[in-house]
């Protein structure tokens, strides 16, 4: 049977069952809005404490993306400051 994310019942138990339901409820934001930083960095940090770190990388990777997309309008905004005032 599987729970979460295709992870066995036997994988489950290393986990805390704590963790296990923030996880899931995480997974499930992430599924509404893959956009939300603050959850993509939770869900890729609970793969690394779960030592399912293959799990964690596509995770970390949105976010690095999601990150330099932000950076990039804050620039954009700063110079249209710049210029235009």
């Amino acid at each position: 049977m599987y729970l979460i994310d295709g992870w066995t019942d036997r994988q489950m138990h290393k986990t805390s069952n704590t963790a296990y339901l923030y996880g899931h409820v995480y997974v499930q934001a992430y599924k509404h809005d893959s956009t939300n930083i603050s959850v993509i960095e939770w869900l890729g940090a609970y793969y690394i404490e779960s030592q399912f770190c293959e799990k964690a990388v596509p995770y970390f990777e949105r976010a690095t993306v999601i990150q330099s997309v932000v950076l990039h309008i804050l620039s954009l905004h700063y110079y249209y400051y710049c210029y235009y005032y």
